[in-house]
């Protein structure tokens, strides 16, 4: 799976890659969600340790 952030001028400003080794039957979509969710509790987390520093 791969995304790139373009500008106006249509140059690429940035690309994110994911590799994985999950099986082939499961969809690129199914990963990047997957992902999505596991950031939200990335972020939950790292919200949670400032707040109980």
């Amino acid at each position: 799976m791969v995304e790139r952030l373009v500008d106006e001028d249509n140059n690429i400003v940035a690309q994110w890659m994911l590799l994985s080794n999950v099986p082939k039957e499961v969809t690129a979509t199914t990963i990047g969600t997957w992902y999505y969710h596991r950031w939200k509790i990335e972020s939950y987390f790292k919200l949670f340790k400032i707040f109980w520093i």
